[in-house]
């Protein structure tokens, strides 16, 4: 099964003839998403709205034929609503030998047992994340009702429980190796703490920052170590043997190991948690992408050649990347 592109969608959209707000209704899409999305706008649009889209277009005559429905299983009940992998491309996720397997009718493996420990591979995520060509998707598949993963493995008590030389992370009751941070990587983290402490101390706000490694519990089945992270809410969260109440504000330094679940497993915890802003900063592409879940905006991404804005502070701070590119040798 191949999934359109983005320029497929384009050109059907055109052979039909429909405007943006007719293909947006067929859809069920907002008018502002498809705008972003036909227009380049969203640079990785989530896999659920392009597939929203290409069944809207296919509704209407396009490529439309029984071998796209869901087919049966054995005990002829629909099969379980999944996200496909397009032909020839692939999956990241913990998950994914057990989707492959779903989709080969073979019998699924058996999760790990309850209290047993085990660790996820730092690539591997529990979601899923699709490439097609040049163009990337970004799939929900770690939202609960769209997971293949029904209960929890781990409990707070069971992470509480691990030695203090294995460092992890807990998402949704799984385990997730946390690598040794490179020196880049800790410079970085430790320019931006640095620059938010200053900017605290001078204007007086009431707010603390803290830096990994320190635990933030955002819900019974997860704790996660974010990078650079500010409670203005309730500041004392910053001193606690553990914190559990989300900060406001959270940095993430992407590496490869871990990009992909900062990117999506933690990000979406994130904002389900009330956390209001998020920068998740690229070290390797020299770039800052800034969520504001608090407004509901779309991202926007900076790059290291100037200024990024604290929107938390109300315009009294902003970390100066091109500051921190010229203090980091290898930048």
């Amino acid at each position: 099964m191949k999934m359109m592109t983005i320029e497929e969608i384009k050109k059907q959209k055109e052979v039909l003839g429909l405007t943006n707000q007719e293909l947006a209704d067929l859809a069920n899409v907002p008018l502002s998403t498809v705008g972003k999305v036909l227009g380049g706008t969203t640079k990785h649009p989530r896999i659920d709205t392009v597939m929203a889209l290409e069944l809207a277009l296919k509704s209407r005559g396009i490529e439309g034929s029984e071998k796209n429905k869901p087919k049966k299983n054995d005990t002829g009940e629909g099969s379980r609503e999944m996200l496909y992998e397009p032909q020839g491309q692939y999956i990241f996720g913990a998950n994914a030998d057990q989707e492959r397997a779903i989709r080969s009718n073979d019998n699924m493996p058996a999760p790990a047992e309850e209290g047993s420990g085990t660790l996820h591979e730092t690539d591997r995520l529990h979601g899923y994340s699709v490439r097609c060509g040049n163009e990337e998707y970004e799939a929900e598949a770690h939202r609960r009702e769209n997971s293949l993963f029904t209960e929890p493995l781990h409990t707070i008590e069971d992470y509480l429980a691990l030695p203090d030389e294995r460092r992890v992370e807990m998402i949704d009751g799984r385990f997730y190796n946390m690598a040794s941070p490179t020196g880049i990587h800790q410079q970085i983290s430790l320019l931006i703490w640095r620059e938010l402490f200053q900017c605290i101390e001078d204007h007086g706000m009431p707010c603390s920052v803290q830096a990994a490694a320190f635990d933030v519990q955002l819900d019974l089945h997860t704790i996660v170590q974010p990078d650079v992270m500010v409670f203005c809410r309730d500041p004392s969260q910053a001193f606690a043997v553990r914190a559990t109440t989300p900060p406001d504000f959270v940095i993430e330094v992407l590496t490869r190991s871990t990009a992909f679940r900062d990117r999506h497993l933690k990000l979406f915890k994130y904002r389900e948690a009330g956390v209001k802003e998020v920068w998740l900063v690229s070290p390797e592409k020299q770039t800052v992408e800034v969520h504001l879940f608090e407004n509901e905006e779309e991202p926007v991404t900076y790059t290291f050649d100037g200024k990024v804005p604290v929107h938390l502070s109300e315009g009294r701070c902003a970390i100066d990347f091109s500051e921190i590119r010229r203090r980091i040798p290898g930048l």
